[in-house]
């Protein structure tokens, strides 16, 4: 007899396949709030601990303080802008060949 394209089909191996992956999904159903389970805990019952916790200043000896902020216009000068010249290229590097800018 021709073959004439059609597959034989093992239904008993069909079903063992079938039987074995809702086994996998049961016993991965079983074993997920083990290690996952603390994602469903609420976000609030996380952090109730962490409400009562007092924060206490710590103080620091002097040689390990921060020191404070220098403000920038201290220690960087920017002057005015020279008049934009008349391009093709608009403002694309116009500063950059200006000299003493």
């Amino acid at each position: 007899m021709a073959d004439s394209g059609k597959k034989e089909v093992n239904y008993l191996a069909q079903d063992r396949m079938w039987k074995n992956h809702i086994l996998n999904e049961t016993e991965a159903a079983k074993r997920w709030p083990n290690n996952w389970g603390f994602l469903t805990t609420p976000y609030e019952e996380l952090i109730k601990n962490e409400k009562k916790r007092e924060i206490v200043k710590i103080t620091f000896p002097e040689h390990m303080q921060v020191r404070p902020v220098t403000p920038v216009e201290k220690y960087i000068k920017v002057e005015p802008s020279p008049p934009v010249p008349q391009t093709t290229q608009g403002f694309i590097g116009w500063r950059s060949t200006v000299p003493g800018l």
